[in-house]
């Protein structure tokens, strides 16, 4: 049978239109993959801290969670000359013990400190250099300054993308400098996890609960425990992480098939 340039040309055609009717669906591999990414979480750590102590202090928790996330320490960029004004919080004991905000004249205070704004695009960088990050984790002084990073993100001031903050031990800067930060014209709806503890006597209950006010009650969820000044490992503590982080999990799993669908059409 012969067949002419004009029907070869029809059936070619036929078949192109049957392609783009029917586009590509993700493969079983594809959707499996997909279903165990894990998260990836920046950490910032506490006043006198560095990466390691840090590291050290939430092994526990890393730990329980390893199937849902994997975790980035990072230093601070100051580190502390006068050992004395670090003594407040759980301090390292090997390395250098660092800082978030450079401390004027050798001393700490909340209403002197500087190097916010040297912190800023600091953090940026590592999410530019070490990321994509789906998370940030921030503790007390560290969770200070994520509070800070997402007043300014919610102004589209600060340029890293995340999708969801974890705060331990969490509190708004006495600092005036930075009072206006906090001058957010909408109630933050970035989904955020905030964790205290009851006996905390460095950053009391009460300066975590007055924080947490300025996230959207729709998407923030809290995590007391009768602990102090520290994130611990306790089975119950970390059930409430995993039900936060399989909620983002989902979310950027839905994200990631969305994608894929649109780019295979």
């Amino acid at each position: 049978m012969i067949i002419s340039l004009e029907s070869l040309s029809f059936f070619l055609i036929l078949g192109f239109s049957i392609t783009l009717a029917y586009p590509k669906r993700s493969t079983t591999s594809e959707k499996k993959s997909m279903s165990h990414q894990k998260l990836r979480i920046l950490c910032l750590h506490g006043l006198g801290q560095n990466n390691q102590t840090f590291r050290n202090k939430t092994g526990s928790m890393r730990k329980r969670l390893k199937s849902l996330a994997e975790f980035t320490y990072i230093d601070s960029p100051y580190t502390i000359a006068n050992l004395s004004i670090s003594n407040l919080e759980d301090i390292a004991e090997s390395g250098e013990q660092r800082s978030w905000f450079h401390p004027q004249d050798d001393r700490y205070s909340e209403n002197i400190v500087t190097g916010f704004n040297d912190s800023f695009p600091y953090i940026e960088e590592v999410i530019k250099s070490k990321g994509p990050f789906d998370g940030i984790l921030g503790f007390s002084q560290g969770a200070e300054l994520l509070g800070l990073i997402c007043c300014l993100k919610s102004k589209n001031l600060f340029q890293g993308d995340f999708k969801f903050v974890i705060f331990v031990s969490g509190f708004k800067s006495h600092c005036p400098a930075y009072k206006d930060h906090y001058c957010v014209p909408n109630p933050i709806r970035i989904p955020s996890l905030h964790v205290w503890g009851e006996g905390d006597k460095i950053i009391v209950k009460e300066r975590s609960e007055a924080f947490m006010e300025l996230f959207d009650h729709s998407t923030r969820h809290k995590v007391v425990h009768p602990g102090g000044h520290f994130l611990p490992g306790h089975v119950n503590v970390a059930a409430e992480f995993k039900k936060f982080l399989t909620v983002q999990q989902q979310q950027q799993q839905q994200l990631l098939v969305t994608t894929s669908t649109s780019t295979n059409q």
